[in-house]
This record gives C-alpha cells, sequence and structure tokens, in this order.
C-alpha cells in the first residue's frame, strides 16, 4: 500500500491570499470579477488606510500565522468569484483574527465592524448617524479592492435581516 498523504496546511498554491497574516506586496495581480460580478458606480476609490490595530491584533514578526485547513483556498475562490466570504462559528473559534489576518495581508484597510443587536435594521448598517455611511454602506463602494466587513452576532437579528442582506449582498 502506498503511504496516505497528510493533509497540507501550506498556503493555498493559486490566489493573492496566502493566510500567512503578513502584509503582501500591495502591487499583486488582482483577479478580474466575472462578467455576470461586475458593477459600475462612479470612478475606483483610492485604497483605505491601514488598520492601526492590526498588529496589536495579529502580532509581529515573520512567523506565519497557523492557517486553518483550506482557509486560502475558500478566501481565494471567494475573492475571484467576487463574493462574499461568510464564516460562521462559535465564539472564540478565530472569525475575527480572519477578518483582520485576510485585511492586513492583502492591504485592504482597516476592517469596518457591525455589531447586531435584535433591534437592527440594513437602514442601520447601510447609513449611520448624520448621514454618513455605515459599515455595509462602506464596503459596498466602489474599491479597487474588496473591503472586508465584520458582522458580529447576525444570530442575534430579527430573521428578515438576514434576509435583506443576503438580498443587498447578491445585488452587488
Amino acid at each position: 500500500m502506498p503511504p496516505t498523504k497528510k493533509p497540507s496546511h501550506e498556503p493555498a498554491p493559486w490566489g493573492v491570499y496566502r493566510g500567512t497574516g503578513r502584509p503582501g506586496p500591495v502591487s499583486a495581480p488582482w483577479p478580474d470579477p466575472p462578467g455576470r460580478r461586475s458593477f459600475g458606480g462612479g470612478p475606483l476609490l483610492p485604497a483605505p488606510p491601514d488598520d492601526p490595530n492590526a498588529a496589536l491584533l495579529l502580532g509581529e514578526g515573520d512567523a506565519p500565522m497557523p492557517l486553518a485547513p483550506d482557509e486560502a483556498d475558500r478566501v481565494n475562490a471567494a475573492l475571484c468569484l467576487s463574493r462574499p466570504l461568510l464564516v460562521t462559528g462559535e465564539p472564540g473559534s478565530g472569525k475575527a483574527s480572519l477578518a483582520h489576518r485576510i485585511s492586513r495581508e492583502l492591504a485592504l484597510g482597516r476592517v469596518l465592524h457591525w455589531r447586531i443587536t435584535s433591534l437592527s435594521t440594513l437602514r442601520e448598517g447601510l447609513y449611520a448617524h448624520e448621514g454618513r455611511l455605515g459599515p455595509l454602506g462602506t464596503a459596498l463602494l466602489p474599491y479597487r479592492r474588496p473591503r472586508v466587513l465584520l458582522i458580529d452576532r447576525l444570530d442575534r437579528a430579527e430573521i428578515s435581516l438576514p434576509e435583506d442582506l443576503c438580498t443587498v449582498l447578491a445585488a452587488g
């Protein structure tokens, strides 16, 4: 019998995300979205500023962060298809760390954070107080590279919010 191979936790050999958590080159080639996922909406905006808290959350140094099985493949697939990556899990399972790792490595700016309560509405995510955009509205602006939006505690929302959110994400 041939020896069985152990599953590899090495970064994906394809795509722009490697899963190291270290800032990568900003000039790395970025995949073009499939034709059906190309959305207009105005001129491309400049890159957002880096997250000053990323080093506190992820640490510094040259050692790569541990990579979950298939993590890089899933992130790269979402990026290539211009689709959201929806991550679920128990509290403390690393969802927020993954969001910050992706944002830091791909130079996507600070992670946008939307904390959900039982009273949260789609309008709240799109528009904040005083006429400013909310975290979802900011994530949907026409940046050349996507933004990372961390929606925390979506399970606490009324049933209509996840449905409305899916409609907005599908429409781009």
